[in-house]
């Protein structure tokens, strides 16, 4: 019986933009939030949007749901103070 063969993930430069984006946090937060609009729970949006992680780039980004949560609040805290007072990150 042969091993399978690994197909190693398709490059970034031939990914949509959409996809592309996963690879930072805001990117992955927001399709996080379009996959929230098509599943029933978050944890379900979640799972789908890991999924299209790890096709894409071989490997999870986060270790877990909760991992994800608190980094996603992370994020959006450290936004809203930077649009207070006065700064816009782009990551």
């Amino acid at each position: 019986m042969k091993p399978e063969k690994h197909t190693p993930p398709t490059p970034a430069t031939t990914l949509a933009p959409q996809i592309q984006a996963l690879i930072t946090t805001k990117g992955f937060i927001e399709y996080f939030w379009q996959m929230s609009l098509e599943y029933t729970t978050q944890i379900e949006a979640y799972d789908a949007t890991e999924r299209a992680h790890q096709t894409h780039f071989g490997s999870r980004k986060y270790a877990s749901f909760e991992s994800f949560r608190i980094n996603r609040d992370r994020y959006l805290r450290k936004s809203r103070k930077q649009k207070a007072s006065g700064r816009l990150s782009t990551k």
